[in-house]
């Protein structure tokens, strides 16, 4: 499943927030879950809650997990991204 920008953003270009529904934090960490992304990131959006923010945290990946979520965040302003390299332990 591929989403079009139209599928995932409003004619203003996105998603209505109901800032008097509670904030729901969704915590993702991926690595190299191009084949899944697609599928898990449209359930995001069709939930009917819409006070939601996603922080992604990718640990390395190398296939196009990166593309897809990056192409997702320009369309979604909730979106966080927490780090785009792999983390190493020990470093901060």
């Amino acid at each position: 499943m591929t989403l079009a920008p139209a599928e995932i953003a409003g004619p203003d270009g996105q998603m209505p927030i109901d800032r008097a529904q509670p904030h729901v934090a969704i915590l993702m960490a991926t690595y190299n879950g191009a084949d899944f992304l697609p599928d898990q990131l449209a359930s995001f959006l069709a939930q009917s809650h819409r006070n939601w923010s996603l922080w992604v945290s990718d640990d390395g990946s190398t296939d196009d997990t990166l593309a897809i979520l990056t192409r997702f965040g320009m369309f979604q302003a909730q979106v966080i991204w927490l780090n785009e390299q792999p983390l190493v332990p020990g470093r901060s």
